[in-house]
């Protein structure tokens, strides 16, 4: 394994091992590890909250349909639903722009 320049990340030095290499390497697959883990955690939640919020919405509305105020119903599902897709959206971020620390 002759690469350890590319898998430390280290921008100096020839190609071969270099002392620290190997802490440097275990510090990149952590960190790279750790930021992975850290947006597919936002990805989960995010759609997690998405999903939740939305069945709630769907409910108002079959709920209000059922007692004749459709209309109300289903304006209330709108915005339940998009205050979900937004804090949705938003937990995705985070969790996105955490892995990049």
């Amino acid at each position: 394994l002759q690469d350890w320049r590319y898998l430390s990340g280290r921008e100096y030095s020839g190609d071969e091992y270099v002392e620290g290499d190997l802490l440097r390497l275990t510090g990149n697959l952590a960190g790279r590890s750790a930021g992975y883990v850290l947006k597919k955690v936002g990805q989960g939640l995010g759609d997690g909250v998405s999903s939740f919020t939305g069945s709630i919405g769907d409910e108002i509305q079959r709920s209000s349909e059922r007692v004749g105020a459709g209309a109300v119903g289903a304006s209330v599902n709108s915005v339940v639903s998009g205050l979900g897709d937004g804090v949705g959206s938003s937990i995705k971020g985070v969790g996105a722009g955490s892995g990049k620390l």
